[in-house]
């Protein structure tokens, strides 16, 4: 009989959902909230050592394992206008992984054969398949998919204490700057900027001029907020904009960049939600 530990068990599986799901969020240029991808994987983790219970066999049935994968994605990628992309992604990554895990440990020499959620496998078979599976699974989705083959990146802005955070691409012919100091402009769908306005009576979505004298009046925004003018192929106009107290893009911290706001969207299927 083979010793199981379900330490040694939850922790695999933990790590095998955790960069899955960080895998299906790269790979569709979601924005990446490791917290919840974390908890996500908690579940999966879970859900690997009840399938083990002798009275709980039942969870191993596939409506139950669709089930649990639905949620785990729900939780991790709950906020993104593209879920349904994340989830199908999920999915194709955890059979892709799988399979070459099988291909991987049978060229290895091991037996698989009846095994269900525990693989008795070494770390270097794990690391490979799992390197194997992102490598094939983004090259097919920037084969076939245009916007994964952009330059989509995750940005977290904070001000005042509070923070938004979306995805921007990075668009060679975006020229537009703030005319007083210079300045680039990184411009984003209003909605995604709403967390940062909570709890004060602003309609982002007014008239411009009318956005800009409520958030002049707003404590900390003194000063640190103004009309930036835009001239495009659908015609000019200004956008109400601010300084943010941070701003980071790819994980590195950007400066000299102010924030505006419009309630245009800019991709078709929620792929970015600001360029910059």
């Amino acid at each position: 009989m083979e010793t199981i530990y379900i330490d040694q068990l939850f922790f695999i599986n933990f790590i095998i959902d955790y960069f899955t799901l960080l895998c299906s969020g790269k790979v569709t240029s979601a924005v990446i909230r490791r917290v919840p991808i974390a908890l996500a994987a908690t579940l999966g983790g879970c859900y690997a050592c009840v399938c083990m219970l002798p009275e709980w066999t039942f969870a191993l049935h596939p409506v139950i394992k669709l089930t649990v994968g639905v949620v785990m994605c729900l939780i991790s990628f709950g906020k993104e206008t593209q879920l349904l992309r994340c989830t199908v992604v999920f999915f194709l990554v955890s059979a892709g992984f799988g399979g070459l895990v099988w291909a991987v440990s049978m060229l290895g020499g091991y037996d698989l054969s009846g095994k269900t959620v525990y693989l008795p496998l070494n770390w270097k078979v794990l690391v490979l398949s799992f390197a194997a599976a992102y490598v094939v699974i983004s090259a097919l989705f920037r084969r076939f998919d245009p916007a994964a083959a952009q330059d989509v990146k995750p940005a977290q802005v904070t001000l005042c204490g509070k923070t938004a955070e979306f995805s921007v691409l990075r668009d060679t012919g975006n020229s537009l700057f703030d005319p007083i100091s210079n300045e680039s402009v990184l411009v984003c769908q209003q909605l995604y900027l709403a967390p940062l306005f909570n709890g004060l009576d602003i309609d982002l979505s007014g008239d411009p001029a009318a956005v800009i004298e409520c958030l002049s009046r707003a404590p900390g925004l003194q000063g640190r907020v103004r009309l930036i003018p835009y001239n495009s192929v659908g015609g000019a106009g200004l956008l109400p904009a601010f300084r943010p107290d941070a701003l980071i893009i790819g994980g590195k911290p950007v400066s000299n960049t102010l924030i505006a706001m419009t309630g245009a969207q800019f991709s078709t299927y929620g792929e970015y939600q600001g360029i910059y």
